[in-house]
Protein backbone atom coordinates (compact mmCIF):
# COMPACT_ATOMS: atom_id res chain seq x y z
CA UNK A 1 0.00 0.00 0.00
CA UNK A 2 3.13 2.33 0.84
CA UNK A 3 4.76 1.93 -2.58
CA UNK A 4 0.97 2.34 -4.10
CA UNK A 5 1.07 5.57 -2.09
CA UNK A 6 4.27 6.95 -3.36
CA UNK A 7 3.98 6.07 -7.18
CA UNK A 8 0.28 7.73 -6.76
CA UNK A 9 1.73 10.85 -5.32
CA UNK A 10 5.05 10.72 -7.65
CA UNK A 11 2.25 11.12 -10.71
CA UNK A 12 0.36 13.85 -8.93
CA UNK A 13 3.91 16.14 -8.44
CA UNK A 14 5.33 15.02 -12.52
CA UNK A 15 3.49 18.04 -13.48
CA UNK A 16 0.87 15.81 -15.34
CA UNK A 17 -1.75 17.44 -16.87
CA UNK A 18 -5.07 17.80 -14.44
CA UNK A 19 -8.51 19.34 -14.68
CA UNK A 20 -7.41 22.28 -11.69
CA UNK A 21 -7.61 25.54 -12.48
CA UNK A 22 -3.84 27.55 -12.25
CA UNK A 23 -3.15 30.97 -11.93
CA UNK A 24 0.48 32.58 -11.84
CA UNK A 25 2.53 34.52 -13.98
CA UNK A 26 4.19 33.65 -17.35
CA UNK A 27 7.55 35.48 -18.54
CA UNK A 28 7.64 36.78 -22.07
CA UNK A 29 9.24 33.80 -23.60
CA UNK A 30 5.80 32.04 -21.81
CA UNK A 31 7.69 30.54 -19.08
CA UNK A 32 5.91 29.94 -15.99
CA UNK A 33 7.96 32.10 -13.00
CA UNK A 34 7.45 32.48 -9.40
CA UNK A 35 4.26 31.15 -7.48
CA UNK A 36 1.94 29.29 -9.01
CA UNK A 37 -1.64 28.45 -6.93
CA UNK A 38 -3.96 25.31 -8.31
CA UNK A 39 -7.27 25.09 -7.57
CA UNK A 40 -9.85 22.34 -7.46
CA UNK A 41 -12.70 24.58 -9.09
CA UNK A 42 -13.01 27.06 -11.48
CA UNK A 43 -14.09 29.44 -8.81
CA UNK A 44 -10.66 29.51 -6.75
CA UNK A 45 -11.87 28.29 -3.38
CA UNK A 46 -10.68 25.32 -2.95
CA UNK A 47 -6.72 25.38 -2.83
CA UNK A 48 -5.64 21.99 -4.55
CA UNK A 49 -1.49 23.08 -4.85
CA UNK A 50 1.00 25.59 -4.46
CA UNK A 51 3.97 25.24 -7.18
CA UNK A 52 7.00 27.21 -7.57
CA UNK A 53 8.57 27.92 -11.10
CA UNK A 54 12.13 28.95 -12.63
CA UNK A 55 11.95 28.77 -16.53
CA UNK A 56 8.68 26.69 -16.45
CA UNK A 57 10.98 24.18 -14.58
CA UNK A 58 9.75 23.07 -10.64
CA UNK A 59 11.73 24.99 -8.43
CA UNK A 60 11.98 25.26 -4.47
CA UNK A 61 8.78 24.22 -2.02
CA UNK A 62 5.64 22.66 -3.79
CA UNK A 63 2.45 21.99 -1.70
CA UNK A 64 -0.51 19.68 -2.37
CA UNK A 65 -4.05 19.63 -0.43
CA UNK A 66 -6.70 17.55 -0.26
CA UNK A 67 -10.08 18.50 -1.18
CA UNK A 68 -10.78 19.11 2.62
CA UNK A 69 -8.35 21.85 2.45
CA UNK A 70 -5.61 20.11 4.38
CA UNK A 71 -2.05 19.81 3.54
CA UNK A 72 -1.16 16.25 2.43
CA UNK A 73 2.38 17.10 1.12
CA UNK A 74 5.11 18.87 0.54
CA UNK A 75 8.04 18.34 -1.95
CA UNK A 76 11.31 20.33 -2.29
CA UNK A 77 12.74 20.89 -6.27
CA UNK A 78 15.47 21.98 -7.14
CA UNK A 79 15.73 23.17 -11.04
CA UNK A 80 13.10 20.37 -11.97
CA UNK A 81 14.88 17.56 -10.19
CA UNK A 82 13.08 16.03 -7.09
CA UNK A 83 14.88 16.38 -3.95
CA UNK A 84 12.60 15.53 -1.23
CA UNK A 85 9.31 14.71 -0.74
CA UNK A 86 7.12 15.00 2.64
CA UNK A 87 4.25 13.53 4.02
CA UNK A 88 2.14 15.56 6.40
CA UNK A 89 -0.38 13.98 8.67
CA UNK A 90 -4.18 15.20 10.00
CA UNK A 91 -2.12 16.46 13.29
CA UNK A 92 0.52 18.44 11.17
CA UNK A 93 3.15 15.96 12.05
CA UNK A 94 5.61 15.76 8.79
CA UNK A 95 7.74 12.60 7.66
CA UNK A 96 10.00 12.80 5.14
CA UNK A 97 9.38 9.88 2.85
CA UNK A 98 12.38 10.04 0.36
CA UNK A 99 15.24 12.44 0.32
CA UNK A 100 17.14 12.32 -3.20
CA UNK A 101 20.82 14.36 -3.28
CA UNK A 102 20.23 17.93 -4.90
CA UNK A 103 22.27 20.75 -5.79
Amino acid sequence: MKKLFIVFLLLSLAGLPSFSQCTGKKDDNGFRQGEWKCYFDKGHTRLRSVRNYRDDVLHGEQQYYKKNGKLYSVAHYSEGRLCEMISVKNTGERRTIMKLKCR
